[in-house]
């Protein structure tokens, strides 16, 4: 088992391959009360930029209880119970690390930058020692139908100035899972489920080179002519 490990605080890793949390958050999943609740100007909720309190669903909602006066207690209670980790959200947690030597199963993600293995080998994201790419699974499973079972040397550094788009918003020093949730459903949801997020993940332009390894098949020469014209037992010698 490989844990993010970072001194002086946490932040939130994310998935290279489709830009999206690598661990699964509580939203507020009652969204159709929310937006009773929510009046949007521009990117702003209630005076609430879609950053900081965003990063955790209780102090969402108690913000916004504390600033609208007129939300009802028993709403708010409903609200409250809502906030849940999603079933269909757990595919954030299966992570692996694509390291120079080997492609890591069952990896961890907490905070932090540094990885570290039982038997103390270490991983880091970019820079120094043994290096690793942290990926979902299911993203790394896509993605091998369009480039290859892909490598650690088959992925450019330039990855991580990579434009993941709209899922972009959501990326603080937490991700920003109950206004995704609240906006844009789909991107908490596996790419291997969603066919909505598993085209806008296909149509990233991502520094992968196509893996090269693939099994060669060998052409059998065969003769010009039909061998129904000839006699059985005839041998036709092909110039080499």
């Amino acid at each position: 088992m490989y844990k993010t490990q970072k001194a002086g605080g946490c932040a939130d890793l994310y998935c290279i391959l489709c830009g999206g949390p690598t661990y699964s958050r509580e939203i507020i999943s009652n969204t159709i009360l929310l937006k009773k609740y929510l009046k949007k100007d521009s990117n702003i909720y209630y005076n609430v930029k879609p950053s900081g309190l965003w990063e955790d669903a209780d102090a969402i909602l108690n913000y916004i209880k504390e600033n609208n006066k007129q939300m009802d207690s028993n709403d708010y209670k409903i609200l409250k119970k809502s906030i849940i980790r999603p079933k269909n959200h757990k595919w954030q947690n299966k992570l692996i690390m694509i390291t120079e030597e080997k492609i890591i199963k069952d990896v961890e993600s907490s905070c932090g930058e540094q990885f570290t293995e039982i038997d103390g080998e270490k991983y880091h994201f970019i820079g120094q020692d043994k290096m690793g790419h942290l990926a979902h699974r299911d993203c790394y499973k896509l993605l091998s139908t369009k480039y290859g079972k892909f490598k650690f040397n088959d992925i450019n550094m330039s990855i991580y100035h990579t434009n993941y788009g709209l899922i972009s918003k959501y990326q603080g020093q937490y991700f920003y899972s109950s206004l995704a949730f609240f906006e844009n459903q789909y991107l908490l949801e596996s790419p291997l489920e969603n066919d909505i997020n598993k085209t806008r993940i296909l149509k990233l332009n991502l520094p992968i080179n196509k893996n090269s390894e693939k099994k060669s098949t060998k052409i059998r020469p065969s003769p010009s002519e039909s061998a129904t014209l000839f006699k059985v037992g005839t041998k036709k010698t092909f110039l080499v």
